[in-house]
């Protein structure tokens, strides 16, 4: 997806979104970027954070998909915006 605009003026979208911390909001900040396809950067200091994060978020999209708010076709894609990592 094209974006327009320079990131950080008022008003203009970000081209792609780095969430600090994994924990109870952050993967659904994470996810929520991510299914509007943004790239995603998703922090924490933790490697079992971040694994328990996206676990989390595959649960969240799971049932998205069964209740019919996400194509489960789209599942994978959503997945892939998402890059976990522990270095800043």
């Amino acid at each position: 997806m094209k974006r327009k605009g320079v990131p950080g003026r008022m008003g203009e979208l970000p081209t792609r979104v780095a969430v600090i911390g994994a924990g109870l909001m952050g993967h659904g900040i994470a996810q929520a970027f991510a299914q509007k396809d943004y790239p995603v950067t998703l922090y924490d200091l933790h490697p079992s954070i971040l694994e328990k994060a996206l676990t989390q978020i595959r649960s969240n999209l799971g049932i998205f998909v069964e209740v019919g708010l996400e194509a489960k076709e789209r599942v994978d894609r959503i997945l892939s915006n998402i890059r976990a990592s522990t270095h800043l």
